[in-house]
C-alpha cells in the first residue's frame, strides 16, 4: 500500500500579510495607551464615572475609525456625524447643536448641499496643519455670510475658484487642507430632524474609488493615536477645571480659536460640585442680544449628559428671564421647584459650558452652593 503523501508545509505569511498584521497590532498596543486616564492619580472616580470613562474611550475609538478609516479618503468624501443623542462628543458637546466632519483636500472641488433653515446658527470650516505641524483654519463661513442659508436650501462649493455672486457661496481650501467641520445650532432639540446634508465630489470622474491598503493602515493607526490624545487632552482640562469648583470663567477666545472653537462665540468652561442635598445656583447677568445661548452639564470626561432623559441645558429660547434680563439656574439631584432647574443625573460632581453665539459683549456668572431654595431671592439673587 503507498504511504500517504507528506502533509505540505504552509506557505510562509506574504509580505502583505505581515504588514497587515504589525499594523493591527500596533493599531491595539497603541489603543491601550488611551487606558491610562482611567487610573490617574488626580482624577478620583467613582463607580458611575468609570463606567462613563470606559464608554467615553469606547466612543472616542467610534468616532476615530469613522473619521480615519471609514471617511479617510479624500477623493471619497463621506459627511459623518461626529455625535449624537447617544453617541456623544468630547469637550462639551452642545446639546442644541449637530456636528458633522468629512475628509477632504484642497486637490478636489466639493459641493455641499444643505437645508440649514432650521438652525439659528451655523458654522463651516476648512482645517488643516502647516509646515510645523500646527492645526489652523483654511476656510470658514457662518450664517452671517451666507444669509441666503436662511431663507432657502443652498449649493456651497467648497475648494475650487469661484467667481462673481457666486463667490459669497465657496468655503475656500489651500494646499493644507484636510477636513471639513461644519457646526448647527438649533433653538430646539425636535428642529434637529429638519437639517438636510449632502456632499458630493464636483469634480469626480464617475470611476469608481478603490479601497488602498497604505491608507486604511495609516487610518487604524491615526486611530488610536486620536483616541489616546484626544482623552489625554481633554481629561487634562477637566483635572485643571477642578483646581477650581463651581466657577464660570471665560475662556481665551485666541486659545479656543486655536483648538478649532467658532470664533463668533464666547466659550465659558467650569468643573462643578454639588452634595445631593445642596443646589447650585449659577446667576447669569442680563443676557445681551445674540444669535443664540445655551448652558449645559458634562460629566467629567467633558462629555454633554444625557439631555433624552432629564433636563440638562439650557438655551435662548427655553429659559425663564429674572425681571432684569438674567437667568438664575438651579442645579441639583432633586427638584427645587422652581424654573431652569438642571439634573445632575447622580452625579456629584462633573464640568459645565456655557456658549453665548453673535454676541458683541459677553455676560457675568456668578456661582454659588446653598441648602436651601429660600436662601435665593425672588430676584434670583
Amino acid at each position: 500500500m503507498p504511504n500517504p503523501p507528506s502533509p505540505r508545509a504552509p506557505a510562509p505569511p506574504a509580505e502583505i500579510q505581515r504588514r497587515a498584521q504589525a499594523t493591527w497590532d500596533a493599531f491595539c498596543d497603541d489603543l491601550k495607551q488611551a487606558g491610562r486616564q482611567l487610573i490617574r492619580d488626580d482624577l478620583p472616580l467613582g463607580e458611575l464615572d468609570a463606567a462613563e470613562g470606559l464608554r467615553y474611550l469606547s466612543r472616542l475609538v467610534r468616532t476615530g475609525l469613522e473619521r480615519h478609516v471609514e471617511a479617510v479618503d479624500p477623493a471619497d468624501p463621506h459627511l459623518h456625524s461626529l455625535c449624537d443623542e447617544r453617541i456623544k462628543g468630547f469637550g462639551g458637546d452642545n446639546p442644541d447643536s449637530r456636528y458633522f466632519g468629512a475628509t477632504i483636500s484642497g486637490d478636489h472641488v466639493y459641493r455641499l448641499r444643505g437645508d440649514f433653515r432650521s438652525c439659528v446658527h451655523v458654522s463651516l470650516m476648512t482645517n488643516g496643519f502647516d509646515a510645523q505641524g500646527a492645526w489652523r483654519v483654511t476656510g470658514s463661513l457662518d450664517s452671517n455670510t451666507v444669509p441666503e442659508a436662511r431663507e432657502r436650501p443652498v449649493e456651497i462649493e467648497i475648494g475650487g475658484a469661484g467667481s462673481g455672486a457666486a463667490e459669497r457661496l465657496r468655503l475656500a481650501t489651500t494646499s493644507e487642507t484636510k477636513s471639513l467641520l461644519v457646526r448647527c445650532t438649533f433653538a430646539g432639540l425636535a428642529a434637529k430632524q429638519s437639517l438636510e446634508l449632502e456632499l458630493t465630489r464636483a469634480d469626480a470622474s464617475g470611476e469608481p474609488v478603490r479601497v488602498a491598503f497604505e491608507p486604511i493602515a495609516e487610518g487604524l493607526l491615526a486611530t488610536a493615536k486620536f483616541v489616546r490624545s484626544t482623552a489625554e487632552t481633554w481629561t487634562n482640562q477637566s483635572v485643571a477645571l477642578r483646581r477650581s469648583f463651581n466657577q464660570l470663567p471665560l475662556q481665551d477666545p485666541e486659545r479656543i480659536r486655536k483648538a478649532g472653537g467658532d470664533p463668533s462665540v464666547f466659550y465659558y468652561s467650569a468643573a462643578w460640585s454639588v452634595a445631593e442635598d445642596e443646589f447650585l445656583v449659577i446667576r447669569l447677568s442680563p443676557i445681551p442680544d445674540c444669535t443664540a445661548w445655551g448652558l449645559q452639564l458634562n460629566n467629567l470626561w467633558t462629555e454633554s449628559l444625557d439631555y433624552t432623559q432629564a433636563p440638562i441645558h439650557l438655551n435662548k429660547a427655553s429659559a425663564c428671564y429674572d425681571p432684569d434680563g438674567g437667568v438664575t439656574i438651579v442645579v441639583s439631584e432633586r427638584d427645587p421647584g422652581r424654573p431652569n432647574w438642571l439634573r445632575t443625573m447622580g452625579h456629584r460632581s462633573g464640568t459645565a459650558n456655557l456658549r453665548l453665539m453673535g454676541a458683541k459683549a459677553p455676560v457675568e456668572a456668578e456661582v454659588r452652593v446653598v441648602s436651601r431654595m429660600e436662601e435665593i431671592g425672588a430676584d434670583g439673587r
